[in-house]
């Protein structure tokens, strides 16, 4: 074969193979109320060490209702979604609570496995106490306004799940004065017990606060367990906290 042909069949070979990007995995990283996707950054980053293909969706978390910022998640999944992939996702906080309406509202979805960090699954006493004030409303927002502890707040009528997901709950807070306002174990923001959501495949309790949980070793690694075997593996001794009890999202 002549060289000028053998350039041509490399050539060709190589614009019809996918890219080794295209290969990997999708997951869609979610912010919480009153951050940035920069937040995600270094999760994000782990997560493409280990094989995966990120997006970080940004979004106006104090501008919009839930059920808006919800649908700005959707050209976001099926862009992730074209290359055939189930897409995974990782939440923070409201983000896992967008997630859930985005799927409620687009069954259609083809979702992976999911990991949420912190998630208000059931509300927060710190946001019923912070809607109690116009100071505390303009903190929040029309979405985390939404975000309360009342059997008619829009997480406490969220259905279970239907996809593969793992919740990380944080136990340790380093606002005391805030977790005065919240029952039992916490994180600063959110009820240890508030966080399980309906229809969760796995669910641990680490040493974390909810500002910074997604920067802890220990989570990002049972994450990128999760999201690859659909469970936390071996977990160190010790370090599971047992499925609370008593409080939990979801219909009656």
């Amino acid at each position: 074969m002549k060289r000028a042909n053998r350039w041509m069949v490399v050539a060709a070979l190589l614009w019809a193979a996918p890219s080794p990007a295209a290969e990997r995995e999708p997951v869609v990283l979610i912010h919480g109320l009153g951050r940035t996707s920069n937040s995600m950054r270094w999760f994000a980053r782990r997560l493409e060490e280990s094989g995966f293909r990120t997006i970080c969706f940004e979004y106006p978390s104090r501008e919009e209702t839930l059920e808006r910022l919800a649908e700005r998640l959707d050209p976001v999944i099926r862009a992730a979604a074209a290359g055939g992939s189930p897409v995974h996702a990782v939440t923070h906080s409201m983000g896992g609570v967008v997630l859930r309406i985005y799927v409620e509202r687009h069954p259609e979805a083809r979702i992976g496995r999911v990991v949420m960090l912190a998630p208000p699954s059931a509300g927060s006493e710190l946001a019923d106490r912070l809607a109690s004030s116009a100071f505390g409303r303009r903190i929040l927002g029309p979405a985390g306004g939404a975000l309360g502890t009342s059997d008619d707040s829009i997480v406490r009528r969220l259905g279970p799940v239907g996809f593969e997901l793992g919740v990380i709950a944080g136990r340790s807070s380093l606002n005391p004065w805030f977790s005065t306002w919240i029952p039992g174990p916490d994180d600063g923001k959110v009820a240890v017990a508030r966080t399980v959501v309906p229809g969760m495949k796995g669910f641990v309790a680490v040493p974390c606060s909810h500002t910074w949980i997604m920067f802890d070793e220990e989570v990002i690694r049972r994450t990128i367990r999760f999201l690859q075997n659909g469970s936390w593996g071996v977990p160190p001794q010790g370090s599971l906290s047992p499925l609370p009890s008593g409080l939990a999202g979801g219909r009656r």
